[in-house]
């Protein structure tokens, strides 16, 4: 019928938080000491929680003559419309350390039309 279907299912490990804090050194000047609020640590040991995303695509091909088409497709991104954070503040003088800076995009649509020839 010319109907097809796909998905994509990813799942990854959370981004490194690298927490550090911002430091006058003299005779060197401000630069950044990696840290862990807890204490100790090394680079790494921190990481955002583990996500996952699933995308589908649907498309309809419709036969023009031999040698053209036309295809009609949707596209469905992050279907479940998941907010997981990429990305956290992690100087930790600062004072939203912790808070979301980048967060996954939201559950997004697209429609297409291909020509072949």
């Amino acid at each position: 019928y010319g109907i097809n279907v796909s998905g994509v299912f990813t799942a990854r490990e959370g981004y490194v938080r690298q927490t550090d804090v911002l430091v006058y050194r003299p005779g060197i000047g401000y630069s950044s000491l990696y840290g862990s609020p807890d204490g100790g640590g090394k680079f790494g040991d921190e990481r955002l929680p583990a996500f996952w995303v699933l995308n589908f695509r649907l498309e309809k091909v419709f036969m023009v003559s031999d040698a053209t088409s036309v295809t009609i497709a949707v596209d469905a991104f992050n279907i479940t419309n998941s907010a997981h954070a990429l990305k956290q503040e992690t100087r930790m003088s600062a004072s939203n350390f912790g808070q979301d800076l980048l967060i996954l995009n939201p559950r997004l649509f697209r429609i297409g039309i291909r020509f072949n020839f």
